[in-house]
């Protein structure tokens, strides 16, 4: 192996807030192996998502490009073949590239029993929902344990998405449990033939439905969790779309959601030392870098709402970001204030990967190969968007936002509508500032930024061919 080329591990989990982890303020949470990193590495505090929900968030991952330019601009649409992914630059680059899991850059209930490896040099899918049953982890839980994949699947459709309960599954052959095994499969191969490699381990949990196994859910039967922030005159001063979920008010169904939500966690921290461990018995350890992320958050009760959708705020957009350097050669540890997109993620991993001709994107490293904090200069702004096609009419239809490290602005095109908030004072984001008259100038200002900066639409957009 090239001593400038280190292997290089995305962690990627599926609709995990920020306060998740007990490194981010979570009382309640159980991840020692996350806090670990998050206390050796680097922790930032301050890491975006481009969308809310699963497709374009992950689309313009792969690409560094905003989903309206990239194509990918809505669950149920197709990154385009026309569109340059990561691991297409990575392969050239002397990498095996793999990837083993939840995917989601086309459409779940479309893709039948094949699938797209968009670029990757292995590529094995579990998407998570239950709609799924053909992908690479439901022929392996068939083959593996028909009755309980019966069994399991009649449990989640009976259960439904809006209340917690106890998965039926064996840990063992739980979707976790699966990326996991087939993931450090792979890595061995690679680290005996001594190939670097880019490897990305794509989890469903803690996405609904609130499912943890045993023993996970067992541990948080007795534990109280965070209450959701609300205020009750924080919806009515927003625009219409957001509601008020009169379930979030329940204490106790809130309880029950929350304990489900940090077991699945708790369940993902456990795979994160399996490999940890693995990576040390390889003997690779040292030549491994390991970055942990999410591609968007979700609600959990918060302005007295649930999962996700279209709402450009902190809640949805700030995600956990963990950086960990096996040989520890990390400048900083703890806690990094640095602002960063998820459009970045491309760029930066060209840049630890030691490509000098890394392709232009949307994003900006916010690393280099030494682990320098932002070689190119540190963000400003992080923007954000929600679409739908072609970027149609109503509220919804075409939402962006700008993140400056203390405010969030957000503009409704077709309606005129906004959103501001100071964070310094408001860092839940309840009191929506827009209507007052002393915030106009700043409002203009950002919108004004924010008009600077928006990817103009890739002239090809579809029209989503399915929900998901």
């Amino acid at each position: 192996m090239s001593q400038t080329q280190k292997n290089i591990v995305f962690f990627l989990t599926d609709q995990q807030h920020f306060r998740t982890l007990q490194a981010n303020s979570c009382p309640e949470a159980q991840t020692p192996n996350l806090d670990r990193l998050a206390r050796e590495g680097m922790n930032f505090q301050h890491h975006y998502v481009a969308n809310p929900v699963c497709s374009p968030s992950r689309g313009a991952i792969w690409t560094g490009r905003l989903p309206s330019a990239n194509g990918l601009y809505a669950n149920g649409c197709t990154l385009p073949a026309s569109e340059t992914t990561l691991p297409q630059v990575l392969e050239p680059h002397g990498y095996a590239t793999g990837h083993f899991g939840k995917l989601h850059l086309e459409p779940t209930l479309t893709h039948g029993l094949g699938h797209i490896d968009f670029g990757f040099g292995t590529c094995e899918i579990g998407e998570g929902d239950q709609f799924t049953l053909h992908d690479d982890y439901n022929l392996w839980l068939r083959q593996q344990n028909p009755a309980g994949f019966q069994r399991y699947y009649y449990q989640m459709g009976l259960e439904g998405h809006q209340k917690a309960y106890t998965a039926n599954l064996p840990e063992e052959f739980s979707h976790n449990s699966w990326v996991t095994i087939r993931s450090i499969d792979w890595m061995k191969r690679q680290a005996a033939a001594r190939q670097p490699f880019f490897l990305s381990m794509g989890y469903f949990d803690p996405h609904h439905a609130w499912n943890p196994c045993e023993p996970y859910a067992s541990r948080f039967a007795g534990v109280t969790c965070s209450e959701p922030k609300y205020d009750e005159n924080d919806v009515p001063a927003k625009p219409g779309h957001y509601y008020l979920n009169s379930d979030t008010r329940d204490p106790a169904y809130m309880q029950r959601i929350s304990r489900a939500y940090h077991a699945m966690v708790a369940h993902l921290d456990d795979c994160l030392g399996r490999l940890l461990k693995a990576l040390e018995e390889a003997r690779i350890l040292e030549d491994t870098i390991i970055v942990f992320s999410s591609d968007h958050g979700e609600f959990l009760g918060n302005h007295g709402m649930l999962f996700k959708g279209p709402y450009l705020c902190d809640d949805l957009l700030r995600v956990p970001l963990i950086v960990w350097d096996g040989a520890g050669r990390s400048r900083v540890s703890g806690q990094v204030e640095t602002m960063t997109s998820a459009l970045d993620f491309f760029a930066t991993f060209c840049a630890l990967a030691g490509m000098n001709d890394i392709p232009e994107t949307h994003g900006r490293p916010f690393l280099d190969a030494d682990l320098n904090l932002s070689p190119g200069g540190e963000r400003e702004h992080v923007v954000s968007e929600w679409r739908a096609f072609p970027f149609g009419e109503g509220r919804t239809g075409d939402i962006t936002s700008m993140r400056t490290r203390n405010e969030r602005y957000v503009r409704y095109a077709n309606t005129g509508e906004e959103e501001y908030y100071r964070h310094d004072e408001d860092p839940y984001e309840l009191r929506n500032l827009a209507a007052d008259p002393g915030t106009a100038k700043r409002r203009s200002e950002l919108a004004a930024e924010l008009e600077q900066v928006i990817a103009e639409p890739n002239p090809t957009l579809q029209a989503p061919a399915a929900p998901w």
